[in-house]
């Protein structure tokens, strides 16, 4: 994994910590590994860098509302899916692909980095309203702008 991705990944996977188990199935709720939390950043990562890329690309559109918290609703079922057949979440060729994707798409339509940091608080907002569905509102919130910051520093590491 890039450096960048790996640190991003760490850095999401602290800030789950302790509450890693608002975001494991129900009935499920015990320990989570530091291998595990790195895993689960990685995933809350590529959710946003997913979400980022599809909303740059669509935001000639201005589908700001519904497509977004779609992208964002998908991303998550499917990671929530893959945690209770405990598969691994995401691959690191998945994570890069994602970056490459999110950056293409910022790049193709010009975006200032305000544009980029709307869009990232907008992806952050969804996210943190589908993560509030199973976990505590506070969490899920304080969860989803550690995403953002760092989904942001690895689409525009300039910024």
């Amino acid at each position: 994994m890039q450096p960048d991705l790996q640190h991003a990944s760490s850095a999401i996977g602290s800030a789950i910590g302790a509450d890693a188990a608002e975001f494991t199935p129900t009935g499920e709720k015990h320990f989570v590994a530091e291998a595990a939390l790195i895993d689960m950043g990685a995933s809350f990562l590529f959710a946003f860098l997913k979400a980022v890329a599809r909303q740059a690309a669509s935001i000639a559109q201005d589908k700001m509302g519904k497509s977004l918290g779609e992208a964002i609703g998908d991303a998550f079922a499917g990671l929530l899916s893959r945690l209770k057949r405990k598969e691994p979440p995401v691959g690191e060729k998945d994570l890069e692909d994602a970056r490459k994707e999110a950056q293409a798409a910022v790049k193709a339509k010009g975006l200032s980095q305000e544009e980029v940091a709307a869009i990232g608080q907008a992806v952050a907002t969804a996210m943190a309203a589908e993560l509030s569905k199973r976990s505590d509102p506070g969490v899920s919130n304080r969860v989803a702008d550690s995403v953002k910051v760092e989904g942001l520093k690895v689409i525009t590491p300039e910024a």
